[in-house]
């Protein structure tokens, strides 16, 4: 999944990813709908559906989330979008601790 994931093979999990990724739900999932280009096919567009569905009951989706929010993560992560996290950063820059943006 690390590779899946797009981490470099000298990174160590439960350094860069933390402990919570055991408990991730999409831990041994296809990686085909966690990574689309951001100009892909309007046909692939339940792949995103799909992912946010999985992430949508994981037991660990505020820690991935964050994880993707510091080291800017592509693909979906924390049931988010790369678009949807730039916003969430932007968010939290002009407004800090005024709360979170919904997504």
């Amino acid at each position: 999944m690390l590779e899946r994931r797009g981490l470099r093979p000298e990174a160590k999990p439960s350094t860069v990813l933390g402990d919570w990724l055991d408990d991730a739900a999409c831990k041994g999932s296809e990686s085909e709908i966690w990574f689309l280009e951001a100009n892909h096919k309007a046909e692939d567009e339940w792949k995103i559906f799909a992912a946010k569905e999985i992430c949508a009951t994981c037991p660990v989706r505020e820690p991935c989330l964050e994880h993707a929010i510091e080291y800017r993560e592509w693909g979906i992560w924390g049931g988010t979008t790369d678009q949807e996290r730039k916003r969430i950063r932007m968010h939290r820059r002009r407004y800090p601790g005024q709360g979170e943006l919904a997504v």
